[in-house]
C-alpha cells in the first residue's frame, strides 16, 4: 500500500513538473501583447458563421479563453500563459491560437479572420518564429507588413487578404521559403511585385488582386514557383 501510495505521489509530481516547465516562451507571449494591443483586441470577436467550415475542422483554436495579459504585481511576469490557460482543474489556450508544447509551449498557428482586429501588425510579429500558419483575413489592419516578417521561416500560409493595407510587399517576405499559400489580394498595396518572388518555390497559391500594385509581373523570377494554381 505504502508503495502504492509513493507511486502515486511520483506520478503526480511528474506531472506538475511537466505541466509547469510546458510555459510559452517570454518573447512569443510579448508578440501576442503587442498584436493585440496594436488591433484593439478588446473588441474583438472570436468566431464568426462565414468560416463554419474552417471552425469545424480546427475546432481546437475556439475552444479557448479571451486573450489577458495581466502582469505580476512588479510587472516581471504575465500571470496567464496563453498556452497553457488553468481553467476548471485542466488547461486551455487563448482563442485563435493554437500550441505545439514538448519541454516549452510554441504558438504555431494564429487564425482571427473576421475577428474585427483594426489597427497595425507589430513587429514583435517577428518573435513568433514557430508560426507555420497566419489567417488575419477579413479585418482592418492598416499601416505596412512588418519587414520582421522575414523571421518567420516556418510560415506556410500568410493570409492578411481583404484589409487596408497599404505600402509595400516587402521584399524580405520572399525569404519565406516554406511559403505554399500567400495571399495579399483586397488591399491597398502600392508597390511592384518582388523580383526575388521566385524564391518562393513552394508556393501553390498567390493572390495580390485589387491592390494599387505598378510596374510589370516578374515572370522569369516566378517561372521558379512551378506549383503555382
Amino acid at each position: 500500500m505504502m508503495y502504492s501510495l509513493l507511486c502515486k505521489i511520483t506520478l503526480l509530481l511528474v506531472y506538475i513538473q511537466f505541466s509547469v516547465s510546458q510555459t510559452t516562451p517570454f518573447k512569443e507571449i510579448e508578440a501576442l501583447e503587442a498584436l493585440y494591443n496594436n488591433t484593439n483586441g478588446e473588441k474583438w470577436e472570436s468566431v464568426n458563421v462565414l468560416n463554419v467550415m474552417f471552425l469545424y475542422e480546427n475546432l481546437d483554436l475556439f475552444i479557448g479563453v479571451p486573450w489577458d495579459f495581466t502582469k505580476s504585481s512588479d510587472g516581471s511576469t504575465y500571470l496567464y500563459d496563453p498556452c497553457n490557460y488553468p481553467i476548471d482543474g485542466g488547461f486551455s489556450h487563448f482563442v485563435g491560437i493554437h500550441c505545439v508544447c514538448s519541454i516549452e509551449c510554441n504558438v504555431d498557428l494564429l487564425w482571427l479572420n473576421y475577428a474585427k482586429l483594426n489597427g497595425t501588425l507589430p513587429k514583435e510579429i517577428g518573435q513568433l518564429n514557430s508560426l507555420t500558419m497566419i489567417d488575419l483575413a477579413n479585418n482592418n489592419i492598416h499601416g505596412s507588413i512588418p519587414r520582421e516578417i522575414q523571421s518567420l521561416v516556418n510560415l506556410t500560409k500568410f493570409d492578411v487578404s481583404s484589409n487596408d493595407i497599404d505600402g509595400t510587399i516587402p521584399p524580405e517576405i520572399t525569404k519565406l521559403t516554406k511559403l505554399q499559400v500567400l495571399q495579399l489580394n483586397d488591399n491597398n498595396i502600392n508597390s511592384t511585385i518582388p523580383s526575388s518572388i521566385g524564391q518562393l518555390t513552394n508556393l501553390k497559391v498567390l493572390y495580390l488582386q485589387n491592390n494599387s500594385l505598378s510596374g510589370s509581373i516578374p515572370s522569369e523570377s516566378m517561372n521558379n514557383c512551378k506549383n503555382l494554381s
